[in-house]
């Protein structure tokens, strides 16, 4: 499956920051990182109530101080690229499905934060909970700034969680009660 430009541009810059700081893998947390960077996913995540400086700085804080950088790495004449760990495999896979199966011929940065939230023991996933910033939220947000009223597909989900938010979303559209994200 095929990436949109700012999507391949994106994992680009991801393997680029691990290369950086001489990480042997390149991580959730790395995308994350630059995802704070993103300004319709800083946009979106400060309107559903969290701080995007702040996550940026635990993300950060993460990748500096918990993830070892590999000498060999570092003073390799060759630039070697990091691999991708089993999380950021599974991540690139789910955001692909999730295009696949919302009807997009290509992958894009929304299908990326959709995928990350589906790595439940990811650090920057906790950092975003932590802040109170959920998925369907997040998403739903983003996907108004693109103008993409279905969400690129990444919304349709099974789940029983989701159920209740998309009855509870019904719910909302015929009354007055506003559901588009909780923590204003």
């Amino acid at each position: 499956m095929q990436m949109t430009q700012e999507a391949a541009e994106l994992l680009r810059e991801t393997v680029g920051l691990a290369m950086h700081n001489g990480h042997e893998y390149v991580m959730p947390e790395h995308l994350l990182y630059l995802l704070t960077y993103h300004y319709l996913f800083e946009k979106a995540f400060e309107y559903c109530g969290g701080d995007g400086e702040l996550l940026r700085g635990q993300v950060g804080n993460f990748l500096t101080q918990s993830v070892e950088a590999s000498k060999a790495l570092k003073e390799a004449k060759e630039p070697r690229e990091p691999q991708f760990t089993e999380g950021m495999r599974v991540l690139l896979i789910t955001a692909q499905e999730k295009a696949r199966t919302g009807g997009r011929q290509e992958t894009d940065v929304i299908h990326l934060v959709y995928a990350l939230f589906q790595q439940p023991e990811s650090f920057g996933v906790y950092y975003m909970r932590a802040q109170g910033v959920e998925c369907v939220d997040l998403i739903e947000q983003m996907a108004a700034l693109y103008g993409d009223e279905d969400s690129a597909g990444v919304g349709e989900d099974d789940s029983d969680e989701m159920k209740v938010r998309k009855d509870r979303a019904a719910a909302a559209k015929a009354g007055s009660q506003d559901m588009s994200c909780p923590h204003k």
